[in-house]
This record gives C-alpha cells, sequence and structure tokens, in this order.
C-alpha cells in the first residue's frame, strides 16, 4: 500500500531534437549530482541547493519552477522536513525539471531512491534514463 512516482520526458515522434537533447542533458546532470549525494545525514534542502546550483549554472535558473523532488511513502507526496537528515529506510523522488514554454519543451526526470545505511539504490533503475535510452526504447 506504499505510493511509487515515476516521470519520463518522451519526444513525440521517436527523436529528440538537439536543442531538447540538451536541455534533457542538463536536467540528467541535475539529477545525478543530487542522486550521488543520497545517503544517511544528508538533508533534503542540500538536496534541493545541489540541483539549483547545476541548473543555474547551466542558465535555466527561470525554468526551474519546482523543487528537487519529495518524500515518498504512503501518499505520493509524503510529509517529511526539509531540514531533517535523511535515514535509511526513508524513500524519496528526485525528479529535476526544466521547462521553457515558449519552445514548447519540458524535460522532466523523476525516479524513487530508497535512503539505505551506506547510501541509497534507485528502485527505478531499469527505466530508460537518458535521451539516448528513451529514443532506443520508443525505437522497439
Amino acid at each position: 500500500m506504499y505510493a511509487a512516482d515515476l516521470t519520463r520526458a518522451f519526444p513525440v515522434d521517436g527523436t529528440f531534437t538537439q536543442r531538447q537533447k540538451d536541455v534533457h542533458n542538463v536536467v540528467q546532470d541535475m539529477w545525478q549530482a543530487t542522486v550521488d549525494m543520497c545517503k544517511p545525514g544528508i538533508t533534503w534542502a542540500e538536496l534541493n541547493d545541489k540541483s539549483k546550483q547545476v541548473v543555474d549554472k547551466a542558465g535555466f535558473s527561470d525554468q526551474n519552477y519546482h523543487s528537487l523532488g519529495h518524500f515518498l511513502g504512503l501518499d505520493v507526496h509524503d510529509v517529511g522536513l526539509n531540514h531533517k537528515p535523511l535515514e535509511p529506510g526513508m524513500v524519496i523522488t528526485i525528479e529535476p525539471g526544466i521547462y521553457i514554454a515558449n519552445e514548447h519543451i519540458g524535460i522532466r526526470t523523476e525516479d524513487d531512491i530508497l535512503i539505505t545505511e551506506t547510501g541509497c539504490i534507485n528502485m527505478s533503475a531499469d527505466l530508460p534514463r537518458s535521451a539516448d535510452e528513451i529514443e532506443a526504447f520508443m525505437a522497439n
């Protein structure tokens, strides 16, 4: 009876444009930078700050409209404190996104991350994530 929450962005015709790939790659950089930090003792605020650093450096600050993700449990958006250290057994989503309305581009990648004693496990790791993986999945 626990919730899950996953997101992938797929190109309508099966192939990302170069611009869409470029944006997708920044989202992946945000995702990777924060997942690499996921372990006991890290706070949600620290993860969110790291994501913001990556998106700011890439120049997409104004196109990043939401936080990095949320706590996950009995509810999709479960309770949790942003400044309390993560503990083993907690599940969070990592879901960075960039949305460029005037170009009709919206890219978000979301995975469910279990905090373990020594780090984390991506519980949705088998799903395609990169632009190339998504294009290959759509080609089948």
